[in-house]
Order: C-alpha cells, then sequence, then structure tokens
C-alpha cells in the first residue's frame, strides 16, 4: 500500500477485487486525481466506502460489478487507468461462471492491461497456494506487450505461519 500511495499522486487508479478499499485508500490518500472501486460484493464496497470516510476521503466511484465484467465493458469504452491494482481471489463464483485465478491468468491479466494506461502500471498480487512466483511470473513475462516490463515485488506472509512458505506473490508491470 505505501507503494501505491507513492505512485498515485495525480493519477487515475483502478481497485480491483477490491475487498475492503485499502489500496484505494492508500491511491487517494497518495493524491490520485480518481480513484474507481470494484468488487463483486456489494458487501464488501460499503466496506470499502467506510474506510474510505473513516480516512477523510469522499470522492470516487465505486462499483458491485464482476471484475471480468467491468474491465470488458472499460475496454470498448475505451477507459484506462494509470495506475491498476488487481488482487484476485484464487477462486470464486459468479452466477453459474466459476472463476479459477490458475486456469482464468492470463484472460484476467490480458482484460487488465487493456485498461493500462500507456506509461502505466499494474500490481498484480495473488494468494494462491498452488503456484510458485516463478510459474506466475512466467505466465505474466508471456502475456505481456512489447515493451512492457515485470519487476517481482515482495513474496510475503499473509496467512500462513511465520515457518510457512510465503502465499502471496506481487508482481508489478510497468507498460512502455
Amino acid at each position: 500500500r505505501e507503494r501505491v500511495r507513492a505512485l498515485s499522486e495525480g493519477r487515475t487508479v483502478l481497485n480491483l477485487f477490491s475487498y475492503t478499499g485499502l489500496f484505494s485508500v492508500a491511491a487517494s490518500l497518495g493524491g490520485a486525481s480518481m480513484v474507481t472501486t470494484v468488487d463483486l460484493s456489494k458487501n464488501f464496497i460499503e466496506w470499502s466506502r467506510g474506510n474510505a470516510s473513516l480516512n477523510g476521503w469522499h470522492g470516487g466511484e465505486w462499483f458491485a460489478a464482476d471484475s471480468f465484467f467491468f474491465l470488458r465493458g472499460a475496454q470498448k469504452r475505451g477507459r484506462k487507468w494509470d495506475l491498476m491494482i488487481c488482487d484476485p481471489p484464487s477462486f470464486s463464483r459468479v452466477d453459474k461462471k466459476v472463476f479459477r485465478l490458475k486456469e482464468d491468468l492470463e484472460e484476467l491479466l490480458g482484460l487488465c492491461l487493456s485498461c493500462v494506461a500507456p506509461k502505466g502500471r499494474l500490481l498484480f498480487s495473488c494468494n494462491i497456494e498452488s503456484m510458485s512466483p516463478d510459474e506466475i511470473l512466467r505466465r505474466i513475462e508471456r502475456a505481456l506487450p512489447r515493451g512492457a516490463r515485470v519487476q517481482q515485488g515482495p513474496q510475503d506472509l499473509d496467512f500462513e505461519l511465520p515457518n510457512d512458505e510465503p502465499f502471496l506473490k506481487s508482481f508489478w508491470i510497468e507498460l512502455a
């Protein structure tokens, strides 16, 4: 969240799979010109709004929507963001569709990259036990457009016990 805050000044920011909206709050506190917050759950969007309010932030856009649906709509409208945070779950259900990060990573990443502005950045993080950071990095690198760069961020403990292998994997992607 510290790096998101530091990179947000004057930028448009999209937070997908936002959960409690703390990346959105960090972007707002960092001076983002607009923050868009998306989560499938109306309850999480309300929780995000509450966290924003507690931190003195009352602006932005809030959408209780499937992130795939939201990105496809943004893609059709040609909408782009300077900084995007995508922190998907490993698994979820939307209506009759099942999302599995292991199978849907490239599709999600492609949609995200199509909505990141030139010279923009994407923080892609996930907490999936069944994929190593190296496997995720290889899959990201294959999906990158020409000139884009990826840097592996912290691989850290999230829900694990201190002696467990970290589940949290993060990657910073910068477009040309």
